[in-house]
């Protein structure tokens, strides 16, 4: 009888997490998938942040079963000089999907520069199924490059081919 005591604002926001948390719980523990995953490599193109270029390795995996549509993310990117380049490790979220051809992952990831600099980002991955385990990936991703007083935001596009397992 205590929540009957809080403000309407508490139980307002109770009641919204309540009504988004409970469906997606239900659903989630209903979905029986199985793992799967795809490493790819390729190129990505800046648009902006003062990184022109590069070379890219992607690997997701998401394990199904108890996870359902979660799963893990590394990527690594160099910069045009091929010296320096970044790392991140993050999770993705398999938001839409007409496996084992087709499937699109929303993503997030953290982690930093070859100089150690600070890098978070986000963004939209898809991976189309060619023949066989062959596959053709693209990648739309913002970063945020965090050194200091030069911060900077990259928007890249990426084209990718690998394998799908």
């Amino acid at each position: 009888m205590r929540l009957l005591r809080y403000s309407g604002r508490v139980k307002t926001t109770l009641a919204c997490l309540f009504l988004v948390c409970v469906p997606t719980l239900v659903s989630a523990q209903t979905e029986n998938r199985d793992g799967h995953g795809s490493v790819l490599v390729g190129g990505y193109m800046g648009l902006t942040g003062g990184v022109d270029y590069g070379g890219q390795v992607v690997a997701t995996y998401l394990p199904g079963g108890d996870f359902g549509r979660l799963g893990v993310r590394l990527d690594a990117r160099t910069f045009e000089d091929e010296t320096e380049g970044l790392f991140a490790m993050g999770v993705t979220f398999e938001a839409a999907a007409a496996r084992p051809r087709l499937v699109l992952n929303l993503f997030a990831e953290a982690g930093a520069t070859t100089h150690g600099d600070v890098v978070t980002g986000g963004g939209i991955h898809t991976t189309l199924g060619v023949i066989g385990p062959l596959t053709l990936g693209t990648d739309a991703a913002a970063h945020v490059i965090w050194d200091g007083l030069d911060t900077r935001l990259v928007l890249s596009g990426s084209l990718l081919v690998g394998l799908i397992f």
